[in-house]
């Protein structure tokens, strides 16, 4: 195995429940589901009836970015 391959960078999955969310970012699944509930975190719908909910790794990244941003411009004001 090479140098280069031994060093990459962990994939993260292209697709996440709503329960990995919680755990990855440390939250609980009720303040995810809310998120996604009042339009704040993009998702897509999977599946027969389209009940299964999954969130977009770069949805998840424009979230946290609008997010933690807003945050930091309020605390400076």
């Amino acid at each position: 195995m090479s140098q280069a391959m031994k060093h990459r960078q962990p994939i993260p999955p292209a697709l996440y429940s709503p329960s990995d969310l919680a755990n990855l970012i440390g939250v609980s699944l009720r303040t995810v589901r809310n998120w996604i509930r009042s339009g704040d975190l993009a998702h897509t719908r999977l599946g027969p009836g389209e009940r299964l909910i999954r969130v977009r790794h770069t949805d998840l990244e424009d979230f946290l970015d609008r997010r933690y941003h807003k945050a930091s411009i309020d605390e400076s004001s």
